[in-house]
């Protein structure tokens, strides 16, 4: 099932592929009307390595989006992260899950954290970009 939503001039696609994330992602309306009404999508990188680096250089090329928060394992290297990129905020991974200030999430990790991230961030009611795969097996896929 592909959802295709268009927040001032700004594109997300949403793609559920698996049959237990379609029951438990319905957005309620008030997270999208929320996201509708302000002036920028506000967005996280969840990993503070390379790929994360090639995201965060070319951010400010976007329209319509802010880069809010950076959220990693290791503390030190979010912060040096969010130094160099300006970002204003630091969080754990915890933290970006439930934080109502972020609307999406590019996730930057391994690929053997994927799965287990971007489920979270989705049952959180966050859009999710993840450029590698979402599982590393059958098993996680099903």
């Amino acid at each position: 099932m592909r959802l295709h939503t268009t927040f001032y001039n700004f594109s997300i696609e949403y793609v559920f592929t698996l049959p237990s994330l379609r029951r438990n992602l319905t957005r309620d309306f008030n997270t999208e009307k929320k996201m509708m009404t302000k002036n920028k999508i506000c967005w996280a990188i969840l990993g503070a390595g390379r790929i994360a680096n090639a995201f965060a250089k070319d951010f400010p090329l976007m329209q319509n989006a802010a880069l809010v928060a950076v959220a990693s394992s290791d503390k030190e290297r979010a912060s040096n992260f969010a130094k160099e990129y300006n970002i204003p905020k630091t969080l754990s991974h915890e933290e970006l899950y439930n934080s109502d200030e972020i609307d999406a999430v590019y996730i930057a990790t391994t690929h053997n954290f994927h799965f287990e991230q971007a489920l979270k961030c989705l049952q959180d009611r966050k859009a999710v970009l993840c450029e590698k795969p979402i599982t590393v097996n059958d098993a996680e896929f099903k």
